[in-house]
């Protein structure tokens, strides 16, 4: 006790030699022309603070898109972004902006991962690893951020634990910002995904290699694509072209689209919005960027008109940009059907000639 005391005194006592030192010839150590490793300390010292550790990523190229609405009305399931497939040994690098609406703090509304086999979603033959969202609770029940019945929660950590009440965190706005993605496969005996922005990391550590879902087992390759809900991404950068190609800063001109979903028949009487509701169409635009649009976005024609029988020709229309605005020239598509008179009844005009049936029953049948 006695030597602590005596080491505290000599602490102090330096302490204030030098403040009286430092005061008596100028205050070199505080003033401006304080010695440079002072200076580089500082600097250093502030740079941490503003500047966290970054993961160099390598190959990153530009894939400028935007993800759901920019008035955060995006509902769940309702935006996705384009799917990047990562092959086995390979690791997926993203960089996005996440828009979090700054007037609700419901915490689930920020965007989940979503890993598949190499599907699309759309189809019978898609099998999900699971999803991981950016927040983060303890309970595995009623705030579930991670599921899916490859991925296990015990692997997943987080630097914010969200502890909502009645489903509202202020925490949540710590998720916005730029966000970087990776799944990383380079290991033969471990499977890791992490997010990370300037205040929050969130990551998921298998300690396994993941198993192949796909129907074919030559083919390893996962897809990966994100889903806001209550938000909108930015997306931004990426080392793996995705499906569909990569969107750069600048805007595209439609050049072509193939329509899908057209009837081979339809019902006399039947109206052309309703008779095409089902129609979409896979747009190709320039740089080799394709985008499915619905129904809702075309423009539809016939020749001749719908209210007569016979085949006929769809005019479909498309004037918008990969941003959405007005282009300079319009693209058409075509494709034929038939309209054919309505069912209305059904009578039996010849009665059948055998009346009587027979049947067996056994054992065997």
């Amino acid at each position: 006790m006695r030597l602590l005391k005596k080491i505290t005194y000599v602490c102090c006592a330096l302490t204030l030699g030098l403040l009286a030192l430092t005061s008596c010839e100028g205050a070199e150590l505080y003033d401006v022309n304080a010695p440079d490793w002072i200076s580089d300390k500082l600097q250093e010292i502030e740079d941490s603070k503003t500047q966290p550790d970054e993961e160099e990523l390598e190959g990153m190229m530009e894939d400028v898109y935007t993800i759901g609405n920019t008035d955060y009305t995006s509902g769940w399931w309702t935006a996705f972004s384009k799917y990047y497939v990562i092959p086995d040994g390979e690791k997926w690098n993203a960089v996005i902006n996440l828009h979090i609406n700054p007037s609700d703090n419901t915490y689930y509304k920020n965007f989940a991962l979503l890993i598949t086999n190499d599907a699309d979603r759309d189809t019978g033959n898609v099998r999900e690893y699971g999803a991981i969202r950016f927040d983060a609770t303890n309970d595995t029940i009623n705030y579930n951020s991670l599921w899916g019945d490859h991925l296990f929660f015990k692997y997943s950590t987080s630097t914010l634990l969200f502890d909502p009440v009645d489903y509202i965190d202020a925490n949540l706005q710590k998720l916005g910002g730029r966000v970087t993605i990776t799944v990383d496969r380079t290991s033969a005996s471990a499977f890791t995904v992490k997010m990370s922005n300037s205040e929050v990391t969130k990551t998921y550590e298998q300690p396994y290699k993941e198993v192949n879902l796909n129907a074919d087992a030559s083919n390893t390759n996962i897809r990966c694509y994100l889903v806001p809900e209550g938000s909108y991404i930015d997306f931004q950068q990426t080392n793996i072209v995705p499906i569909g190609g990569l969107t750069s800063a600048e805007d595209k001109n439609p050049l072509s689209m193939q329509l899908l979903g057209v009837p081979d028949q339809v019902n006399l009487g039947t109206s052309l919005e309703e008779a095409m509701a089902n129609v979409s169409a896979i747009v190709t635009f320039e740089e080799g960027v394709t985008q499915t649009v619905s129904a809702s976005e075309l423009h539809f024609s016939v020749i001749p008109d719908i209210e007569q029988p016979g085949v006929k020709t769809l005019v479909a229309i498309y004037n918008k940009t990969f941003k959405g605005e007005n282009c300079e020239q319009p693209i058409v598509a075509n494709a034929t059907f038939e309209v054919v008179n309505r069912i209305v009844s059904i009578q039996v005009t010849t009665p059948p000639s055998r009346t009587q049936f027979y049947y067996y029953i056994s054992a065997a049948t």
